[in-house]
């Protein structure tokens, strides 16, 4: 099967990298299980996220490098090595923590895109798609009964 462009756009953009739905995460960092429009099963496998956390080092070094590269370029021969690493240390604390939520999103859309759902996790995607409209319809228009 071909690699799918349009699930690696999705998952930049934080969306499901099956349909394109936005809404994939509880909270900055907390991902649903699953898709709530699609049903999806985003931890596909075990250690699922080590994909994710391979994308964000990996775009923490460009940052990194691009800091590093566009400061000794502005300020040689005379380099404040200090600020340079100041800077780089601030960068390689920040850009992981900050930026770890949207590389698991890639990183769906990566693994979506080259390994597609398989007969059982289609049919597990399904079944989940199910179970939220069910819930949704018990709880009626105006929120949860009870």
């Amino acid at each position: 099967m071909a690699f799918s462009g349009e699930a690696l756009r999705h998952g930049m953009a934080r969306r499901c990298a099956r349909c394109g739905t936005g809404g994939i995460f509880r909270s900055y960092y907390r991902l649903h299980p699953t898709c709530p429009a699609c049903g999806m099963r985003f931890e596909r496998e075990d250690g699922e996220w080590t994909g994710a956390l391979t994308v964000i080092m990996a775009v923490t070094e460009v940052i990194f490098g691009v800091f590093l590269g566009i400061g000794l370029w502005l300020t040689w021969p005379d380099v404040p090595w200090t600020w340079l690493l100041v800077g780089g240390v601030v960068i390689n604390i920040l850009a992981p923590v900050l930026l770890y939520p949207w590389s698991q999103s890639v990183w769906i859309g990566l693994h979506y895109a080259f390994v597609p759902l398989d007969a059982a996790e289609e049919a597990e995607a399904i079944a989940a798609r199910t179970r939220t409209d069910a819930d949704a319809r018990a709880e009626g228009p105006g929120g949860a009964q009870g």
